[in-house]
């Protein structure tokens, strides 16, 4: 990548270096390279479910990430959805879903102590 443009959690991108040059797929993870921890690393998700890691200089973004909502840490949330799942707890980690990017995903921890990673889908935000 060029210039100072980020690589955002969520954005579509296309390796564009390497053996896997022309994959293009959503970034679901960001980290530093353990070859070089200068650099900015990347995993990112095909619609297929593959995936693929990058270095920053290797990507070129295709489509920023959206800007649907996205729950920050520490708000309290619904857990619905999956195995009939109604609890109320505190969102703990945010990042995006490996199976259905680029929609976020949450890490929410239950008032009953439970800890629940859940899709964007799955959770209420509470006012």
């Amino acid at each position: 990548m060029s210039g100072s443009t980020q690589v955002a959690l969520g954005a579509q991108v296309q390796i564009t270096k390497g053996p896997d040059r022309g994959v293009v797929g959503w970034v679901f993870w960001q980290g530093r390279s353990k070859m070089d921890t200068e650099r900015k690393r990347y995993g990112l998700k095909t619609g297929e479910g593959q995936a693929f890691w990058a270095d920053e200089h290797a990507l070129e973004v295709v489509a920023p990430a959206p800007t649907h909502v996205s729950i920050d840490k520490g708000t309290r949330v619904r857990v619905a959805g999956q195995d009939g799942r109604d609890q109320l707890g505190e969102v703990f980690w945010v990042g995006v879903s490996r199976a259905r990017p680029p929609m976020p995903r949450y890490g929410v921890r239950s008032d009953r102590g439970e800890t629940f990673f859940v899709d964007h889908a799955d959770v209420e935000e509470l006012h």
